[in-house]
This record gives C-alpha cells, structure tokens and sequence, in this order.
C-alpha cells in the first residue's frame, strides 16, 4: 500500500491492480520533493500478474518435484554401487532446488507470495542405466516444456522483466537436454554391462566433461 503526505492532502492506494499501483508510482515521483513525504512504501518493485504468479508458482512444483526426481536417482545409484554417478545426481538436485529457490524469493519480491506445494512421490525403480538416462531426458523434456510456457505468459502479459529474469532458464534447459542426449549416445555406445558400468561409474566426471 502507497501512503503519500503532502501538505494539504493524504493519497492512499489499497488496490490490487498493478496498473494502479504502477500509475501511483510514477504520479508519486512526478511531485516536487518539497511537498512529499512517505509515511509507508511498500510497492518499490513492480507487481506481478495473476497470469504470471499462477505460471510461476507451477514452476515452482516443477523444479521441486526435479529435484526429489534426482535425489532418487542418486540413491539408486548408491545402492547399485556407482558413485561417480551418484554424485553426478546429487549436484543436479542441488542444482535444481536452488532453481526452485530463485523463483520463490522472485515472487516474494514482487508481493506475490509464493505458494509452497508438496511434491510427487518420485520413480526409483529403474532396469539399467541407460533407462536411467532416458527417465532424465524426459525429466529435463518435461522442465523445458513448462520453462517456455512461463516465457510464452510473460510475453503474452507483456511482462518484459520476469521474461528477462527466465532467459537462463531457458538457456540452461537447452544446454541440459543436450547433455543428456549426448549421455545416452555414450551409454549406448559403451554398453551398460557390468564391466561398462564400472567403467563409465569410475570415469563418469570425465566422460560428462568429454560429452558437454
């Protein structure tokens, strides 16, 4: 709420609509100093959309049912003994939750509280590593399909600013389905028995940095 005092007159805005507070704002600072005085200001950021919280918010459930996803993984792999795989896990839930984090605190900050789901019971159960590396593909599919329609409201809403803070989401997802493609050309080309496993378990870091 915008509280202003001038000499004569206090102007209050209590709605919701965005374009009320955004005209408040620019009405407030196109009054001489002298005459102004703020008691409280609490819109200094620009307000989100309906549209583009409620696709936020999705977003959120998304990145955070990613990252239970990857921390299943990466107990599976503990429990087939593949390490340097589990590890590669850990890090991709980590790196997903702070995802999930950076979307939280940005609708927080635009005075839209962000709505905290529970997450999905995640898949654990898997045949071979390379089902393993397929599950991921469409995990990271999946997380780029709703990255865009987040894109797709911010520019319907013309909501420039929350465009320009997804842009790297967006390119980050591009770079991590590509990845994962090149993940499973190299499992299929090394094969997933037992010896190949060991191998590309004990060379994991490697071959990711050899395939990125």
């Amino acid at each position: 709420m915008y509280i202003l005092v001038s000499n004569r007159k206090t102007l209050k805005s209590t709605s919701k609509n965005p374009a009320t507070h955004n005209f408040l704002f620019s009405f407030l600072f196109c009054l001489k100093p002298s005459f102004i005085c703020f008691k409280k200001l609490k819109f200094l950021t620009f307000m989100l959309s309906n549209e583009v919280v409620e696709i936020l918010n999705k977003q959120t459930a998304v990145e955070a049912d990613a990252s239970h996803a990857y921390l299943a993984l990466a107990s599976w792999s503990e429990e087939k003994n593949l390490p340097g795989i589990a590890e590669y896990f850990y890090a991709a839930a980590e790196d997903e939750r702070s995802h999930f984090l950076e979307l939280v605190k940005y609708i927080n900050q635009h005075q839209a509280p962000a709505v905290i789901r529970s997450v999905s019971q995640p898949r654990s159960s898997f045949v071979s590593l390379l089902e393993v590396f397929q599950y991921v593909w469409e995990l990271e599919h999946n997380n780029t399909i709703n990255i865009n329609n987040v894109a797709d409201v911010c520019l319907m809403q013309k909501d420039f600013a929350t465009y320009k803070f997804m842009e790297a989401f967006i390119v980050e997802q591009q770079n991590s389905e590509k990845s994962v493609e090149d993940l499973i050309h190299m499992i299929k080309t090394l094969g997933h028995d037992d010896r190949s496993l060991y191998y590309i378990n004990k060379n994991f870091k490697k071959l990711i940095d050899k395939a990125g």
